[in-house]
């Protein structure tokens, strides 16, 4: 599964194919949400799709997992705290300060990270957050989240369209080239800060 599988999801499927791919597909392949939104924005942009409607549908599906997952936590699962160590122990102790002091502000901040992002519903509730305050804060970030990426892919469409409209090729492959770029080197850096503050404990 890559980016091709979420074009031909969203092509064949139309909205059911953005909420299939957040629910089911996204949990199993490396991905990032930001590359998905993205494209999914850029495809709007091209084919007969509503913008609103994809943003509705991913917003649905990301809200639906992270309940999942909170709830998981909640009951003690062995997977989301085995998930929970990929952070390591530097980064979770940070982030229960973080909590403590303003768990609200924390938990939003959290829920916009790229790749930090997966592990805020197991943080919150890990760390007591009562569900009530996370579903509201954590569904004000998604919308937020959801709206900025897909429309930066709906808006970057529409400037290479005037830009380079008599060559088609080219428009594609430097979306393809700018996102894989932009989130290889976002995910980098925050995956090689991890990695450090895991080791100091």
């Amino acid at each position: 599964m890559n980016n091709d599988h979420l074009t031909h999801l969203i092509l064949v499927y139309s909205y059911a194919g953005i909420f299939t791919w957040f629910v089911f597909f996204d949990q199993l392949i490396p991905l990032p949400e930001e590359a998905a939104l993205l494209s999914i924005g850029y495809l709007a942009a091209q084919v007969p799709l509503n913008i609103f409607f994809c943003m509705l549908s991913s917003v649905v599906a990301l809200l639906l997992i992270d309940n999942f997952y909170y709830y998981l936590t909640k009951r003690g699962s062995r997977l989301t705290e085995r998930m929970k160590k990929k952070l390591g122990e530097h980064t979770r102790a940070k982030t229960q300060a973080y909590m403590n002091r303003n768990s609200t502000w924390t938990l939003f901040g959290l829920a916009l990270l790229p790749r930090i992002r997966f592990f805020a519903p197991m943080l919150a509730a890990g760390f007591n957050v009562s569900w009530k305050k996370f579903a509201i804060v954590n569904s004000a970030a998604t919308v937020l989240y959801v709206l900025v990426y897909t429309l930066l892919g709906y808006v970057f469409h529409n400037r290479l369209d005037k830009l380079m409209h008599e060559t088609e090729l080219l428009r594609h492959i430097v979306f393809i080239v700018a996102v894989i770029v932009i989130v290889g080197v976002a995910s980098f850096v925050v995956t090689k800060k991890l990695m450090r503050n895991g080791k100091k404990v």
